[in-house]
């Protein structure tokens, strides 16, 4: 499984597929959503698929995996964590020249910084891209706590499951005198609350304040919680720590967004920045190149670790070598260059060393990577996620790890045995040969 080979190829003839994007759907009772985090944590209960294709149920996470880790796991994967940490960033505001009433904003991403920058910069006078529960032009003024906000630019319009629509746009934040001096971070600390998923029929509460966070997130940027990790306990991360790595990729309220086109191949995907420290990489590399596999926790680690390898590819193949030229990858370019390439692509730990000794010690960039159906995983063996909604790129993703028929089975049995589902619900562990 870890020994370093070939890659296996992506078929040529998938660029993009007419793939039909209701092949992922299926009916989820509402009772089904978890409105409310496993308490304690760990306590979730738990899918595996063995690499023989078995299915087990466990009732609880915290009490199965530990003793599975030690007793198999150990011996034969590398476990991949996503760090990013959730912010306050759903703001209620109110429009100066509409009905006075209160509207959603949820802040998206800056403008022209990464987060964590943003986060510890001023915040008046930012642009943020954000989310608008509202019909919205540009010239249009909402007020927020210590300030206004002015719509300076409409991107596209916004559809989410379980919410009304909106508009995607750029807002300019203004604050009053007495805020002025407040740091981003800061501003959201005091205005904003945290942006649990929108299919959630409740207001955000205290326990979101813990519940909705990783017990190891640390940096700040993400609005919406790489959810897989929610299981893991502190106990759990001591037993894993001697064979784990952790990368930062910051969740965007995209992920919410349904499949509503015909064919995938018409889903516009969203950008999500990461960050990597080469060091977390190379950590992986050694596991691999000792026979270990890669677990990923997460369709955000799992997206990131395809990433780099594609971004890699896209470096060696197409820039001469030129370590600038990899910082963004798009939807579909690396079915693009599975078919330029060929035969010719490199495998993981080469791929991986090359970007890490041309990253300065940082690998960071932003990608739209779509996985779907037909897609090879080149550096993912085994995924631990949520059991994701119908019609989502989340659940497309899943069937490019699993298959369509593996994966109908595997959600049909959690839904025969009462499984929770969504951001606060159970948990699986997908393993293959």
């Amino acid at each position: 499984m870890g020994v370093e080979s070939k890659c296996s190829l992506l078929t040529p003839n998938i660029l993009p597929a007419p793939f039909p994007s209701s092949s992922f759907h299926y009916t989820l009772p509402q009772e089904r959503i978890a409105e409310f985090p496993a308490s304690p944590r760990g306590s979730s209960k738990f899918l595996h698929r063995g690499p023989d294709g078995s299915l087990k149920s466990h009732e609880r996470f915290d009490e199965a995996f530990g003793p599975m880790w030690k007793e198999r796991l150990v011996d034969q994967y590398h476990v991949v964590f996503n760090d990013s940490r959730v912010i306050r960033a759903r703001c209620w505001v109110t429009h100066l020249k509409g009905e006075a009433r209160s509207v959603e904003m949820l802040l998206l991403s800056p403008s022209s910084s990464d987060p964590t920058t943003a986060l510890m910069s001023k915040a008046t006078d930012q642009k943020w891209k954000c989310m608008l529960r509202a019909n919205c032009s540009v010239g249009d003024v909402f007020s927020i706590s210590g300030g206004i906000a002015e719509v300076v630019k409409v991107l596209d319009g916004w559809a989410e499951e379980g919410e009304g629509d909106g508009t995607e746009c750029i807002v300019k934040l203004r604050l009053d005198s007495s805020s002025s001096t407040m740091l981003m971070g800061e501003f959201l600390e005091s205005v904003g609350e945290i942006p649990i998923p929108p299919y959630i029929e409740r207001r955000v509460k205290k326990e979101d304040e813990i519940g909705y966070q990783n017990v190891y997130s640390k940096q700040e940027g993400s609005v919406a919680a790489p959810t897989a990790g929610l299981h893991f306990t502190d106990s759990l991360m001591d037993i894993v720590s001697n064979s784990s790595s952790f990368l930062t990729l910051h969740v965007g309220a995209g992920t919410f967004k349904p499949i509503v086109a015909a064919r995938i191949s018409e889903h516009q995907m969203h950008g999500e920045p990461f960050s990597v420290d080469s060091r977390e990489v190379m950590g992986m590399v050694r596991a691999i190149e000792d026979g270990k596999g890669v677990l990923s926790v997460g369709t955000t680690s799992g997206r990131t670790l395809e990433s780099l390898y594609w971004l890699a590819v896209k470096g060696m193949k197409r820039g001469g070598g030129d370590s600038s030229y990899y910082g963004h990858l798009g939807q579909w370019e690396c079915y693009e260059l599975a078919r330029e390439f060929g035969d010719d692509l490199p495998p993981r730990c080469k791929a991986l060393r090359w970007l890490c000794e041309r990253s300065g010690g940082k690998i960071e960039g932003e990608t739209k990577l779509m996985i779907k159906p037909g897609y090879r995983f080149q550096v993912v063996d085994a995924l631990i996620t949520n059991f994701h909604a119908p019609d989502s790129t989340l659940m497309c993703m899943v069937g490019g790890f699993l298959g369509k028929a593996e994966v109908r089975r595997c959600y049909d049995k959690a839904l025969n045995e009462d499984f929770r589902f969504l951001s606060y619900g159970d948990v699986c562990l997908f393993e293959r040969k």
